[in-house]
């Protein structure tokens, strides 16, 4: 669907304008002023005719019409619109002039003397600005460009002759009209850009989701061989000199009893060898059924987010109405796939740094694991968060954050879990980087405040250490399995 058309305003719209505003306004006074957007100003005149100058600088097209329309404006005025009213409210207008073939020029008077609004309709810098007398400087509708553009080229003709020589009151109509049109078509594309780009962030974040999952899935798949190959490596233990990069052994399980080369790691010997299959074989088999669930939903999600971003380039409607619901109902098919739009997410973002104090990951297995974001938010984790069956691990002897693992009333973590939760817990303390570390873990009820220390200083009773070897993959797949909108 192609934009419509929003060219700038020929010199004779401009002309026909300020004739009209010069007849409507002329002797009648600012009586209150409102700022319903960021490039936006609404003025109400004194007398009977209740219309109203509405100017628009929205995405760099000068829009100015007399409107009955009343557009929601905020409760509160910001300073902008307090200091627009202070330079405008009661100042009687005297003339509309069209000023150097660029801007149309209100002229103002009162007692204290003369203002001038000027309302640039030509340039890269359009601005409504307010000058004159008792002002200590221009006050601008808009604070990032120049009050005013007389460098820039002047206004062209271009208006329709037919156009002109309506009547003044059908001439508005149909400026308002079109305007209307203009704007309801600028909020379409603006709703369609926006879910578009919401749409392809989340079709990447699920495709690189995919791609890990993937990853795991083909692991989880070539469990059966870990083991076989750890209990190959069983009947040549003793046999395999130190620093070997590979062992040959009899497979007496296969029919013909086939000799199998067994890779190995040099750095370790025949024992933690097999041990190292033994447990990528543990991992991998115990989660097959929960990862191979997550790969289908995520497949799932990866084609309903296709499915949505081509229904979305393809709304065809005819009215920017019409075109609108459209996108609108593409947004209420996205919220259960996890998407917000940007002003929601900010405000998530917000809430989350101020009623979340941790960030969430999931394990292997699926289960949550929460981890304190600072010091301050380590203390609301552990004594605000966390329930006194919950497990809480603690990288021992360096500082960093509280890990938790919620439970259940009568569950019981996995060791994959608490394995995931005890790299968390290394990755996010003095001990990142390390090769290895301990992890100090209990039940939280065991957890109390040092009284008078700083915030997450605690004493831990009852606990248990365990050593990890850190391992860069699992670090990897926690990252992610990350629930959509997490920082």
């Amino acid at each position: 669907m192609n934009r419509p058309n929003r060219s700038r305003p020929s010199l004779s719209t401009a002309e026909r304008l300020q004739e009209c505003l010069h007849e409507l306004l002329a002797g009648r006074a600012v009586d209150r002023v409102w700022r319903p957007a960021h490039a936006e100003l609404l003025i109400r005149f004194s007398g009977r005719d209740k219309r109203r100058l509405w100017i628009d600088l929205d995405d760099d097209r000068p829009r100015w019409i007399l409107t009955l329309d009343w557009p929601q404006t905020p409760d509160r005025p910001d300073d902008r619109t307090i200091r627009l009213r202070s330079a405008l409210e009661g100042w009687r207008i005297e003339r509309v002039e069209l000023h150097q073939e660029r801007a149309l020029a209100i002229r103002l008077r009162k007692q204290e003397g003369a203002r001038t609004l000027r309302l640039q309709l030509a340039g890269r810098y359009l601005n409504a600005t307010v000058e004159g007398d008792e002002l200590t400087g221009p006050v601008s509708l808009l604070l990032n460009r120049p009050a005013v553009d007389d460098e820039s080229p002047p206004l062209q003709p271009g208006a329709e002759p037919n156009e002109l020589e309506e009547d003044q009151e059908v001439w508005l109509s149909k400026l308002e009209i079109r305007w209307l049109k203009e704007r309801a078509w600028l909020g379409f594309f603006r709703e369609q850009a926006e879910q578009r780009r919401l749409l392809r962030d989340a079709l990447k974040r699920t495709r690189r989701a995919l791609k890990n999952i993937g990853r795991d899935l083909e692991r989880s798949r070539g469990a059966e061989e870990n083991r076989r190959r750890g209990d190959l490596i069983k009947t040549m233990l003793g046999r395999i000199p130190t620093g070997s990069r590979e062992v040959e052994a009899v497979d007496y399980t296969a029919p013909d009893c086939p000799r199998v080369t067994v890779e190995l790691d040099p750095a370790l010997d025949g024992v933690a060898n097999m041990e190292r299959y033994y447990k990528l074989y543990r991992r991998f088999h115990d989660a097959r059924q929960d990862i191979e669930a997550r790969h289908a939903s995520e497949s799932s999600k990866e084609t309903a987010l296709a499915t949505l971003l081509d229904d979305l380039d393809s709304i065809s409607e005819g009215t920017p109405e019409q075109a609108l619901e459209a996108v609108r109902s593409c947004r209420l098919r996205a919220e259960p796939l996890g998407l917000r739009g940007r002003v929601a997410q900010r405000r998530g973002r917000r809430a989350t740094s101020t009623a979340l104090p941790y960030r969430t990951f999931l394990s292997t297995s699926g289960a949550r694991i929460l981890v304190g974001r600072s010091a301050k938010h380590n203390d609301a984790l552990t004594f605000r968060v966390a329930r006194g069956r919950d497990l809480w691990l603690h990288a021992r002897d360096v500082a960093g954050s509280h890990v938790v693992i919620p439970l259940e009333r009568g569950a019981e973590v996995t060791q994959e879990t608490l394995l995931d939760a005890a790299h968390l817990a290394l990755h996010f303390s003095q001990a990142r980087g390390e090769p290895a570390g301990d992890v100090q873990w209990t039940e939280r009820k065991n957890i109390r405040r040092v009284p008078g220390a700083g915030a997450g200083r605690v004493t831990v009773a009852a606990s248990k250490t365990l050593r990890v070897a850190f391992d860069p993959d699992r670090l990897e797949s926690l990252y992610a399995r990350r629930p959509v909108g997490e920082q």
